[in-house]
Order: structure tokens, then sequence, then C-alpha cells
């Protein structure tokens, strides 16, 4: 499909509804945003020494952009487990969140279990499943939420729910500080984006920049505050685009990425992403331009995007929703329907047969 303008010709495409999810991105961050803050936390769930968020693919990214993006205020050690068995440190003053978009992901129910047998805290985050079962069962706080404007019912397309809640249960226990006002304009940001992102701009920047990685292997850089969005990113690029991607970091690439950029002759094929923010260092904004300078003399193109807005929070969500775009268009570029994920729910059958 070449005509991003054209909405009717996508939705053929497109019909489990994922543009629709994308544009209900800012809807899902408020309704978390209110239900989650309602959520009652026994006091002693502040006075924890670390924190573990367990959770897989689309579900535990969002504790990657909190742990990033508030790396310098979060005063607990934040851990994030994507496996079955937690660590041996956590007891019981650790806090466990365990989140599943479906409430039922056995990699997360398997850390759940064994986070209750250590008598670590628990919190659940899902839309129902074992989790919610289990959290009825043992009487343990959770945030339970009806996908109301997710119609795509995927979770990556639904990560309004998951990581705005974490936001505002972290909120809840004094872990970061986000004002109403923050998350207002954080959530009014994202609808205005959304008017400049959809199909009927004719000319916006995700088309432009989706037609850009038609023919190329996206790479993702960032510094260390948008290394969480920098992976929401390359997963919105892998499941939504069907598109080989990763993302690296800086500074730490510096130290043997640019060895590997002359061979073979195929790695012209890289197209580097470097995704920016005010609140870079001034020693990692000298890396970046430097970083592209190595890019260009080995003969590779790149772009850039520098992340909208005035606080963390906004240029969180402006990078998850400018992704969610890009990755879509991409998708419609590529005639992919941008919501199934044929081959991991091959992976999953498979696995139940052996």
């Amino acid at each position: 499909m070449k005509n991003l303008n054209n909405r009717n010709a996508m939705l053929k495409v497109d019909d489990n509804h994922g543009l629709a999810s994308v544009e209900a991105l800012y809807k899902q961050c408020e309704q978390a945003w209110s239900e989650a803050r309602k959520v009652e936390l026994p006091k002693e769930y502040a006075n924890v020494q670390n924190i573990v968020v367990c959770g897989m693919g689309a579900s535990w990214i969002g504790a990657h952009i909190i742990q990033s993006f508030f790396a310098d205020e979060l005063s607990i050690p934040l851990t994030i487990l994507h496996d079955y068995q937690l660590p041996a440190f956590v007891g019981k003053k650790t806090l466990v969140i365990a989140s599943s978009y479906s409430g039922t992901t056995e990699e997360t129910v398997s850390a759940l279990h064994g986070a209750n047998k250590k008598g670590a805290r628990i919190i659940t985050i899902s839309s129902g499943g074992t989790l919610l079962e289990f959290s009825r069962e043992h009487r343990l706080p959770n945030y339970t939420f009806e996908a109301t404007h997710n119609p795509a019912d995927s979770p990556r397309l639904g990560l309004g729910y998951s990581m705005t809640a974490l936001l505002a249960l972290f909120v809840n226990l004094n872990f970061i500080t986000i004002t109403h006002e923050e998350m207002s304009a954080a959530i009014n940001h994202l609808k205005m984006r959304t008017a400049e992102l959809m199909p009927e701009s004719e000319k916006n920047e995700a088309k432009t920049m989706a037609q850009a990685f038609t023919a190329h292997i996206p790479i993702l850089v960032s510094g260390s505050f948008l290394y969480g969005n920098a992976h929401l990113f390359s997963n919105q690029f892998n499941e939504t685009a069907k598109t080989f991607a990763t993302y690296m970091h800086l500074p730490e690439l510096n130290h043997h990425l640019m060895e590997g950029l002359g061979h073979p002759e195929s790695v012209k094929k890289l197209k580097f992403l470097f995704l920016e923010t005010l609140f870079d260092d001034e020693l990692i904004q000298k890396r970046f331009a430097v970083t592209k300078e190595v890019v260009e003399k080995n003969g590779i193109k790149h772009l850039s995007y520098k992340a909208r807005g005035a606080t963390k929070i906004v240029q969180a969500f402006d990078l998850v929703l400018f992704g969610s775009f890009v990755t879509y268009y991409l998708a419609m570029l590529h005639d992919e329907n941008p919501t199934p994920n044929p081959w991991v729910d091959y992976f999953k059958k498979r696995l139940k047969e052996i």
C-alpha cells in the first residue's frame, strides 16, 4: 500500500482495529491514571528495600520506560524480571508488581507464586485472568482494567493501561512525583499529537519516517533517559511492522558497535534512528553528534527524532505514540496487518505440544 492518507483502504488490511487502538492511547492513559490513583495500598508497601516488576513483552516495557526516565528520582532499586524465577534477594521487604495484560502469562504467573512463597509484598496489574484470581484469593492489592480503549485487544497497543497504572501506583507510594497537572498535560499532548499524526494529516513526520524504513533495518540509539522508549520502539518495529530492529544505548555502543560497521556489504542496509531528549546530559549530546559522524563516514544513513514536550512524562508518552504511528504506517507500506503476531502464536502452540 502506497497511499497512507486513505483510512478506509488501510482498514481493509488492518481488520483488527489496530489504528483505533493507536489513536486511543490518550484515552487509555486517562482511564488508567484515574482508576489506578484510587487503588488503596497498605502503608507498609511504601517502606520496602527494593522493587521487582515482573512481566513479559509489552507488560514490562512500561516499567523499563519508568526505570529509564525516572532513574534520577527513584531512590529504591528497581529490577525488571522477564523470566520464571525471582532473584534470590526477593523477600519480605520487596515489593513485587506482577503485570500481565491478559493476566495469564505463564512466566509472570510463575514469578507471582514465587513472590508469595517468599513473603513479598505484591500488587498485580491485569485485565483479569489468573492474576486477578490470585489477588482475590490472597486478598492482594490489584489494578484490574477493562480495556475499553483498546479495540485491537493487543497488549502492545494497550500499553497506556499497564504503563500509566504503574506510574500511578509509584506515585501512590511516593516513589516518584507526578502532579495531576503534569499528567493532564501529558494526556492533552497525546491528544494533540494524535490529530497531527493520524491518516487525515497528509504530511506528517510519522508517515515520512515509515517510508524511510521500507528498505532498511532500523537501529535505534538513545541515551539513558530514553532507553526504555528505544526498547519499546524496537519492539513496535518487530511486532507491528513485522520488521527486524534492535536498540542500542549511549555511551555503551561507543565502546564496540562502531567497529562493526564495515562488513558485510549488507551492513549498508542499516539505518540508524537517534532518539534524543532535552534531558540528555551534555556529555551524551556530544556523543550523539560524534556517533552520527562515525555512522556517516561508514556510508550508513541515519535519522533523528527529538522527543516533544517540556516534562519527562510528556516526552515519554510522546515517543510511545510516535513509535506506534511510525510502525503502523510501515506495516501498511508492507501490506501487513499490524495487530496479529502469527509467529508468536505459532511458537506458543508448538511449546504446548512438546
